[in-house]
């Protein structure tokens, strides 16, 4: 994991240099942060009951996706699958 990881990171930088791009970097090390925040707190929960820990890991999924929608919401309302053109 570190092996890729570290190939990802020399990567980026070797690309920025011959070929920069503008990532939206701070947005997806948010996203990455929120991720692992809420899988170390579903960890942190002992649900021994399988029905009330599959409960506990949709909300928690809904969180992650509700959030990523408020942050990306200007975008979704710019996008529509069903735009209809003549």
């Amino acid at each position: 994991m570190i092996c890729y990881f570290s190939m990802m990171v020399g990567s980026y930088f070797i690309g920025q240099k011959h070929y920069p791009i503008d990532y939206f970097l701070k947005k997806a090390l948010g996203y990455l942060g929120l991720a692992v925040t809420l899988y170390f707190f579903s960890n942190l929960l002992d649900l021994r009951v399988s029905y009330v820990r599959l409960i506990v890991h949709s909300v928690f999924i809904l969180i992650f996706l509700v959030l990523v929608y408020k942050v990306e919401q200007p975008k979704f309302l710019k996008f529509s699958f069903f735009k209809h053109e003549n």
